[in-house]
C-alpha cells in the first residue's frame, strides 16, 4: 500500500473477485486529551489475504476506558480486478454498532463497590482475524452499567483485557473472589459461543458474577498424566472454536490428584492421559477419539465435584 494525498493504493498480482476492507476505530487516552486510533485496509481475494495496511495512533488502554466521542467507520466492498487498473473507487462507510448492558452479582457475599466494579474490563474481540489493535472501549460504570464504541460486524468473543505483567487471563477479571458464572444476551449463552454483531445495536448483555464457582478433581494414580475435560456438546469444539473455559486441561498433581476450579456448569468429558498418548487437546480430531474412553460427568451451580479417573494411552 501507499499513501498519496490520502489515497491508498495497492499493487494486486493476480487478477479476480477481490474485498476491500477498511476500518478506523478511535483509542481513547487513559488521561483526558485527544483520542488516537488505528486504521486498517485489508483486500482479500483468490488467493487469501493479498495486500494489508496499518496505522496507529498512541497505545494503551486504561482499566475503566472512557468511550471515546468519535464513532468507529467501517467499510466492506467487492472489487472485481481484469488486465487495467482499477481507479477511482468510491468506498462507502458505515458507523459502528454499539453493544450495551449490566454486570450483575449473585453470590453469599455483597456486591463489590462501585470503585471494584469500574474496574472489571470487559472486551469483546474478534474472532475472524481481525487486528487486534482495532480495540473497542467497553466500560463499566459503578452501577454496573455496561457501554460500549461501535463494533465493525462480525463474531466476537468476550475475553478481559489485563496488564501485561499478569498476562491474559481467560474471559473476565472480576474483583476477588468472584468469577464468571455466565454471560447472556437476550437469554442466549454468549460466555462461551461468540457474539454476532449484525447491522443493530446489541442491548440485553447481562454478565453475571458468582462467588461460589463450581470446582472438578478427583485422584488419579498414574502421577505423570493429563486430565483434560471438554464439553459433551461436540456442536462448538467440532467447528475449531477454541473454548477455552471448557476445554482445559492439568498435569497430575504429585499427590495423585488433578482440579480444574472456575469451570461453567454443565455436561462433561474427562479423560487422564497416560504420559504415551500423543496428540493436542486443542485438535477436534483429537477430542473425537477421546470421546470413547472419556468419562461424563456433569458439574453443577457451585458443586465441588469429585470424579476419580484412570490414565489411558491415546494415540
Amino acid at each position: 500500500f501507499r499513501n498519496v494525498t490520502g489515497v491508498q493504493t495497492c499493487a494486486l498480482p493476480i487478477s479476480g473477485q477481490y474485498t476491500l476492507k477498511a476500518a478506523r476505530v478511535p483509542r481513547p487516552l487513559p488521561t483526558a486529551g485527544p483520542t488516537a486510533g488505528m486504521t486498517t485496509i485489508e483486500v482479500s481475494g483468490p488467493g487469501g489475504m493479498m495486500m494489508g495496511m496499518s496505522t496507529s495512533g498512541l497505545s494503551g488502554l486504561p482499566a475503566a476506558p472512557p468511550i471515546p466521542p468519535e464513532p468507529t467507520l467501517w467499510a466492506s466492498m467487492p472489487v472485481t480486478v481484469d488486465d487495467a487498473d482499477v481507479t477511482g473507487l468510491a468506498v462507502p462507510v458505515r458507523t459502528g454498532l454499539k453493544v450495551s448492558g449490566r454486570v450483575q452479582f449473585e453470590g453469599t457475599r455483597p456486591a463489590p463497590p462501585p470503585d471494584q466494579v469500574q474496574r472489571i474490563n470487559l472486551t469483546l474481540q474478534s474472532i475472524e482475524g481481525r487486528s487486534p489493535g482495532l480495540a473497542t472501549a467497553v466500560r463499566i460504570d459503578g452501577d454496573g452499567r455496561i457501554t460500549t464504541g461501535g463494533f465493525i460486524p462480525g463474531l466476537y468473543q468476550v475475553i478481559a483485557n489485563v496488564p501485561a505483567t499478569t498476562g491474559f487471563q481467560q474471559l473476565f477479571v472480576a474483583p476477588s473472589p468472584w468469577v464468571l458464572k455466565s454471560a447472556a444476551v437476550n437469554g442466549r449463552n454468549v460466555s462461551d459461543d461468540p457474539v454476532e454483531i449484525q447491522s443493530e445495536d446489541i442491548s440485553g448483555l447481562v454478565v453475571t458474577f458468582t462467588d461460589r464457582p463450581s470446582e472438578l478433581g478427583g485422584a488419579v494414580a498414574d502421577k505423570n498424566a493429563e486430565v483434560v475435560i471438554f464439553p459433551a456438546d461436540s456442536t462448538s469444539w467440532k467447528t475449531g472454536f477454541a473454548l477455552a473455559r471448557r476445554v482445559r486441561s492439568t498435569r497430575v498433581s504429585q499427590s495423585g490428584t488433578y482440579l480444574f476450579t472456575n469451570v461453567p456448569i454443565g455436561d462433561y468429558y474427562a479423560v487422564a492421559l497416560a504420559q504415551d498418548s500423543t496428540g493436542d487437546p486443542q485438535d477436534p480430531k483429537f477430542l473425537e477419539r477421546l470421546v470413547s474412553v472419556a468419562t461424563r460427568v456433569t458439574v453443577g451451580d457451585g458443586e465441588k465435584k469429585t470424579q476419580d479417573l484412570v490414565a489411558k494411552a491415546v494415540k
